[in-house]
């Protein structure tokens, strides 16, 4: 009997393992490809920030999934449109991008972070400049990667 239990368990764990294999085979990226969409997704979250100070609406909304929204650091959501709209008052000045890692979830997920110092105008009237920790999901659609959401936090400056 426990020779049985044994065998019975022993190809469980063999099956759990191969479907393990086979499911991290068909999501996950190589190291090649890991590196070519970590490059890839920090040029797109650059390209995200320079429609800010071109204030090109057509090229940000082709970045963004139709379905993108921001979670700014006050703490409210904004939908694609609602981006769309701020490009009319919002002019991004100097800005500098720090500690910029990208984790590759799978073939067609990732993940960026990162510290922003910015200087931003709001109806021409210039924004303190703050510490910000941003984070961004990029979904690959198609050939393409697209932005499926943004997120800020203030980051709290230690004395």
């Amino acid at each position: 009997m426990k020779t049985k239990s044994f065998i019975s368990r022993f190809l469980w764990l063999t099956a759990c393992c191969a479907f393990s294999s086979t499911l991290t085979a068909a999501s996950g990226p190589d190291t090649s490809d890991a590196a070519e969409i970590k490059a890839t997704i920090a040029k797109r979250e650059k390209q995200a920030l320079e429609t800010f100070k071109t204030h090109d609406k057509k090229l940000y909304a082709e970045l963004c999934l139709p379905d993108f929204y921001e979670i700014t650091s006050e703490g409210t959501i904004n939908t694609l449109q609602d981006e769309l709209k701020e490009l009319d008052d919002y002019v991004l000045g100097d800005y500098r991008m720090e500690d910029v890692v990208v984790t590759v979830l799978s073939r067609t997920t990732a993940l960026i972070r990162y510290k922003i110092h910015a200087q931003y105008t709001f109806k021409g009237k210039p924004l303190p400049v703050e510490s910000i920790l941003a984070t961004a999901v990029w979904v690959k659609e198609g050939n393409e990667w697209k932005a499926a959401t943004y997120q800020e936090v203030k980051v709290q400056e230690r004395p």
